[in-house]
C-alpha cells in the first residue's frame, strides 16, 4: 500500500510534457493529406446515397415547382392587396 502512494506522488510530480508542433514544410503535406482524406470519405458516402428513380424525380421537381408558384400567386396577393390598401389610406 506504501508503494501506491509512491506512485501516485512521483506522477504528480513529473510535468506533462507538451506536444511540439511541426514547423516547415512537414506542417503542409499533413494539410494535403488531411483534403485528400476529405474527398475520399466523400466519395465513400457518395456511393451510399439511394438515388432517386427519373420517375420519382420528376415526381418530386413537379410538386416543387406547384408548391413555389402558389407560394408566388400568395406573395403577388398580398404585395398587391396591402399596395392597394396603403395607397388608398395615404390618398396616394
Amino acid at each position: 500500500m506504501g508503494n501506491d502512494k509512491k506512485v501516485a506522488a512521483t506522477a504528480a510530480a513529473k510535468p506533462e510534457k507538451q506536444k511540439k508542433k511541426k514547423k516547415g514544410p512537414n506542417k503542409f503535406i499533413g494539410f494535403f493529406k488531411k483534403i485528400g482524406q476529405y474527398f475520399r470519405e466523400v466519395v465513400g458516402e457518395l456511393k451510399k446515397v439511394t438515388w432517386p428513380s427519373r420517375k420519382d424525380f420528376l415526381t418530386y421537381s413537379l410538386a416543387v415547382f406547384v408548391f413555389v408558384v402558389i407560394m408566388m400567386v400568395i406573395v403577388f396577393a398580398m404585395d398587391t392587396g396591402l399596395t392597394t390598401l396603403l395607397n388608398k389610406l395615404l390618398g396616394a
